[in-house]
């Protein structure tokens, strides 16, 4: 009997130290993971905040790219409207001088008095076209110089 105790013992002994550094490794393995996984976080913070400041400075890139295509879209609009407005006030004189000119030529008595009239009428449409036409240029060209300004100098910034 005292031999089986001696074993039970020493099978008992043994399976506590067999434990014992179980529970050692198994702690030692957890701290070397809890050690891991700090590491990986503060290398994950690291680059997501390098990748945060590139995004970031492109974000501030883009968003001046950005802001320049929308004033130079703003200023294509406007000048689009203002060129818009001076073609319908052309339409509207020219409508009105033909108007003008039928009642005139409802009036005519002769023939040369309907080719006064008519003479008169060319004279004043190519006057009125001529005009219309220099508003429209210098309408255009400065919208044309007014949009490319926002991004002349998004150009002139990188440079």
């Amino acid at each position: 009997m005292a031999a089986k105790r001696d074993e039970k013992d020493v099978i008992t002994n043994a399976a506590v130290e067999q434990m014992t550094a179980g529970s050692r490794s198994v702690e030692e393995g957890l701290d070397q993971m809890a050690d891991l996984a700090r590491r990986q976080a503060e290398q994950a913070r690291s680059l997501l905040g390098s990748g945060t400041r590139l995004y970031g400075d492109l974000g501030e890139i883009s968003q001046g790219d950005v802001n320049s295509l929308i004033e130079t879209g703003a200023r294509l609009a406007k000048g689009a409207q203002d060129m818009g407005w001076e073609m319908v006030h052309y339409t509207q004189q020219s409508l009105q001088l033909g108007m003008k000119t039928a009642n005139e030529m409802m009036t005519c008595r002769t023939v040369e008095d309907m080719l006064k009239v008519h003479r008169n009428y060319v004279r004043q449409s190519v006057d009125s076209l001529l005009q219309e036409s220099v508003k429209l240029l210098e309408l255009s060209t400065g919208t044309a110089t007014s949009m490319a300004s926002p991004i002349q100098q998004r150009v002139e910034l990188r440079q």
